[in-house]
């Protein structure tokens, strides 16, 4: 059996999910279906920082739950070193990017984002296209 092949959902994919975006939604349940939705833990922060109240929080805690984690490691560290180096003064690439970017290509997945020019300077950043 084939490994699946997962993609790195950005902040603003889940944001647009939330918010009903038709086109976003049915490209993200797709994925989902195929359970190939992956989060990291700048993801899990973000979402957390934009929950409402508590019953919000809860509940997307949960949801959350059901996505592959990509932890920060130290590969990921690294190449994020690497790419802030690179790109903070240059393309005034964020933290909070810059470790989402670093755990896609530390693990080979591609990243899914709406932000595209956050991340299309980064050439060994594979950016998954619907």
């Amino acid at each position: 059996m084939a490994k699946k092949k997962m993609i790195l959902c950005d902040t603003n994919i889940f944001i647009e999910v939330s918010l009903n975006n038709p086109v976003i939604t049915a490209q993200f349940e797709e994925l989902e279906n195929k359970e190939l939705v992956a989060i990291n833990p700048i993801i899990i922060a973000e979402l957390y920082a934009g929950a409402r109240n508590k019953t919000a929080f809860l509940r997307l805690k949960r949801q959350l739950k059901n996505y592959k984690n990509y932890l920060i490691d130290d590969a990921v560290s690294k190449k994020f070193m690497e790419l802030i180096d690179s790109f903070a003064l240059s393309h005034n690439l964020k933290a909070p990017d810059g470790l989402i970017a670093s755990t896609a290509i530390a693990y080979s997945i591609s990243l899914w984002t709406l932000n595209v020019s956050d991340f299309v300077f980064i050439d060994e950043l594979q950016l998954y296209q619907p």
